[in-house]
Parts: C-alpha cells; structure tokens; sequence
C-alpha cells in the first residue's frame, strides 16, 4: 500500500507525514458521485497512520454553514 509505506518512510525519518487525497471523475465519463468519493477516501485512508489527512472540501465549501458542518461531520461515520 502506497499510503502505508509513504507514511512508514516518513516516520522511520523523523518527519510528519502528510497525506491529501484527491478526488476526480474517471476520465470515461462513467457516474461521479464527487461527495461520496470525499467520503470513501476518508474511509480508506482515514486510519493509515498519517499525522495529517487533509481533505477536499464537501460542497466545494459553498453553502450554508450548517449544510457545510453536516457535510464535514459525515468524514467521521
């Protein structure tokens, strides 16, 4: 796993590891569900051991405050 030994690498150096997964719509034009791919990288990676996960933002961080909370909040299910 990628994310494993980057952060295992880091750590054996002394150094923070910092991880920011990306999301993007497959390039085939296939259905895209860009909220829920925030959500399933944060359930795939969340744990990694990273000292840092920095996320995108849900709804491009556009809306109402508590739209935005509960959309945050859901990282964490």
């Amino acid at each position: 796993d990628m994310v494993k030994e980057f952060t295992d690498l880091c750590h054996s150096h002394g150094l923070v590891s910092i991880i920011e997964p990306v999301v993007r719509p497959p390039r085939r034009g296939d259905k895209f569900d860009r909220e829920q791919a925030i959500i399933d990288a944060a359930k795939e990676l969340g744990d990694s051991g990273a000292d840092l996960y920095k996320v995108e933002m849900p709804l491009y961080g556009k809306g109402p405050q508590q739209e935005l909370l509960c959309a945050s909040q859901r990282l964490n299910d």
